[in-house]
């Protein structure tokens, strides 16, 4: 047992457990009443609000393609629109698979069109490894 002395009375006690300050409940709850923490800082509703919309508006563009809106500052004139924000903005992804690419590569003629492809490709919801060997057997043919 350890002594010490109550923070609340000033009294010596033993105490069980050295991370113990006071002597008895009566004496922490006494305590705790008289010297209550401070309150944290609450930020003012307005502000949580703002905080709440332009993270889901960074969250909305992060999905569509990296696309990031305008954030709203409060004025009129920046105030986001649903068709600004680009949800229906960007393409959907080709759903070829990788083998009707292969099959659409053996068909191509003009440094135009193996670009095209090429970009068709990257925009492909194949894997990356899938896109990679689709773009290096386009290299390795014609061009």
């Amino acid at each position: 047992m350890i002594k010490k002395n109550c923070l609340k009375c000033g009294k010596d006690f033993d105490a069980e457990k050295d991370t113990a300050k006071y002597c008895s409940t009566s004496c922490r709850v006494m305590y705790n009443r008289n010297n209550p923490k401070p309150k944290k800082e609450v930020l003012d509703p307005a502000i949580q609000a703002q905080v709440i919309y332009n993270s889901v508006l960074e969250m909305i563009g992060r999905i569509n393609y990296g696309q990031v809106p305008t954030l709203m500052d409060g004025s009129e004139t920046n105030r986001v629109k649903m068709d600004e924000v680009g949800l229906w903005a960007e393409p959907k992804p080709s759903t070829k698979t990788f083998q009707q690419f292969m099959n659409e590569l053996s068909e191509l003629e003009t440094e135009h069109e193996y670009r095209t492809k090429a970009a068709e490709i990257e925009a492909s919801s194949l894997t990356r490894k899938q896109k990679d060997l689709l773009l290096i057997n386009m290299r390795t043919s014609k061009f």
